[in-house]
């Protein structure tokens, strides 16, 4: 039987171990460098990699792009996996608790100041009196299509009641918008803090200032406030969308249901510019326009089927009953907002997955830096 020389025997041992030592340090490379390249693919510099070493990274990247390709589901589940694992662990419902305390002070001002903007849009077109009733009537049925609860709708009445009585006195105005600012900086503010625990990012203390802050702030602030006017727009275009649907189905005979999917949509639209814009701009962190967009898609998806959730829920329910009246319709509200916000934040959770399964991660921005959670066991 031939046998080899010995040094050749040695030459291959060697080759051998080289090749064993390259894909394990291949292997130890891959596993510690960031997921930010779209695809699943990790940032390799071959350049800087020994050939045998460079090989083996490239190796392992195409098995990562083939099993990719071939295990589509695979990577949906895991998304999914991704999600709830990350709605539990940042503990999403109590910060979607703190997001409904901040919303319901901020309550009454904001419906005050709705009604005073819509009410100089439709004075317009009708008189003083007129405009005002158009004004509260569009408020108080977009209510009713949101809570579906009768006694939250006339909590919402009651408080345009109180605002309507009190006059429209300059000064009432000016406090309205003072009571704006405390309470949409709180909830702004409330967003932010929720949006970066579910990125793990956070404002770095050693490059952002109280300056920094603020302006991030009033930014976000003013971003609200333009998102607010849209959906200001968006009731008038709904409610002018439903007054042609019905005049068309009784003049020509048209499917009412034809001029309600019109509605929806705008509906749709406009709720998803809302989500991809408090993605995109809210948050301590950088995220690309397609990762925003697909996370923005499925937080509108469940944000609407999961209206028409706490609709049935309110409406075959009445949570805070045994509290009377007046605090039952205050607890409505609150449900509604708490579990509005657990869909947002939900809503979140599968845009950070998704970044980071599919598409380019989401990195902190230059006045943040990344969270790590690390526990440490002592014996």
């Amino acid at each position: 039987m031939f046998r080899q020389p010995a040094s050749n025997r040695a030459a291959a041992a060697t080759g051998r171990d080289l090749r064993s030592t390259s894909l394990a340090l291949a292997y130890k490379l891959r596993s510690k460098m960031p997921e930010v390249l779209p695809g699943g693919e990790r940032p390799i510099r071959f350049a800087a990699l020994p050939r045998t070493m460079s090989w083996h990274v490239g190796i392992l990247q195409c098995r990562d792009r083939r099993r990719g390709d071939q295990s589509i589901g695979w990577r949906v589940f895991k998304v999914i996996k991704k999600t709830f694992t990350g709605f539990v662990d940042d503990q999403c419902t109590t910060l979607s608790a703190a997001l409904a305390y901040y919303t319901i002070f901020a309550l009454p001002p904001v419906l005050y100041l709705l009604l005073t903007v819509l009410v100089f849009g439709f004075s317009l077109a009708y008189t003083d009196g007129e405009a005002e009733t158009e004004a509260r009537m569009l408020l108080e049925d977009q209510a009713a299509q949101l809570l579906g609860n009768e006694a939250a709708t006339e909590q919402i009445t009651s408080i345009l009641q109180r605002e309507s009585d009190a006059g429209g006195h300059w000064w009432k105005t000016l406090l309205s918008f003072a009571g704006i600012l405390v309470g949409a900086t709180g909830v702004v503010g409330a967003i932010q803090s929720s949006l970066n625990r579910v990125w793990s990012v956070r404002p770095d203390p050693a490059r952002s200032s109280m300056k920094t802050v603020v302006v991030k702030r009033l930014l976000s602030l003013a971003m609200i406030l333009g998102l607010g006017f849209l959906l200001l727009v968006s009731l008038v275009v709904s409610t002018i969308l439903s007054a042609i649907g019905a005049r068309l189905s009784s003049v020509f005979g048209m499917d009412e249901v034809f001029a309600r999917g019109i509605n929806d949509g705008v509906q749709f639209v406009v709720t998803f510019v809302i989500f991809a814009a408090v993605f995109k701009f809210m948050p301590d962190a950088k995220v690309l326009w397609r990762d925003v967009a697909v996370g923005a898609f499925i937080t509108t998806l469940l944000f609407l089927a999961g209206r028409f959730g706490l609709q049935w829920y309110l409406s075959n329910s009445d949570p805070g009953a045994q509290l009377g009246s007046a605090a039952a319709s205050l607890v409505v509200i609150l449900v509604w907002v708490y579990y509005s916000s657990m869909i947002f934040l939900l809503g979140a959770e599968a845009t950070q997955a998704f970044a980071s399964v599919y598409g380019g991660g989401i990195q902190p921005d230059r006045h943040a830096v990344r969270v790590v959670e690390s526990i440490q066991r002592t014996s």
